[in-house]
């Protein structure tokens, strides 16, 4: 046995997105497209450490009230044009 470790990264942003079965009828993929994903995949790749939780912006402010949450500043993340106000998820509020 090793003592192997699987480590997390994790992008949210919210926002519209195209989903659905794309390419030739002898090979359909299930897929989605557009920014949002784009979004959510710099956030992973670019900003999230080793079992973070990162939100944009547009996700922190649908979540706020469920989160603690740690503000990262502004990035800018490639392929997106403006910078995007980033937020590490910390943990759940203790319920009041």
């Amino acid at each position: 046995a090793t003592d192997s470790q699987i480590q997390v990264r994790i992008g949210i942003h919210s926002g519209k997105l195209i989903s659905g079965d794309f390419g030739s009828p002898k090979r359909l993929d299930y897929t989605v497209l557009g920014n949002t994903v784009n979004i959510a995949s710099r956030l992973e790749s670019a900003v999230a450490g080793a079992d973070e939780i990162v939100v944009s912006e547009h996700t922190y402010q649908a979540t706020r009230g469920l989160f603690e949450f740690k503000p990262l500043g502004e990035k800018k993340l490639t392929g997106i044009s403006k910078p995007v106000k980033v937020y590490r998820v910390n943990c759940l509020k203790e319920a009041t």
